[in-house]
């Protein structure tokens, strides 16, 4: 039996809701284990904080944590800035 229209959007859209919400919770968990391991990260600025990850991800140590911290780190912006 074909699904409609109707169906598969509104299981595209459930997908998209779960997906989103997964990354949400991961990216809070990951973001409060940092906290509580370096709780000084709390006082930083976006800014000074992303500069400091870049800083140990691209050190001896970070480096060898995973080969996608190797890579060329892409530019931060924060919203309305140009790109």
């Amino acid at each position: 039996m074909e699904k409609s229209l109707e169906q598969l959007k509104q299981e595209y859209e459930k997908t998209t809701v779960r997906s989103r919400k997964q990354r949400t919770h991961r990216l809070i968990t990951r973001g409060a284990a940092i906290e509580s391991i370096a709780p000084q990260t709390k006082e930083l600025s976006e800014a000074e904080f992303y500069s400091l990850m870049e800083s140990i991800l691209k050190s001896a140590v970070g480096g060898a944590f995973h080969p996608v911290c190797r890579r060329k780190p892409r530019p931060y912006f924060r919203a309305g800035e140009r790109r």
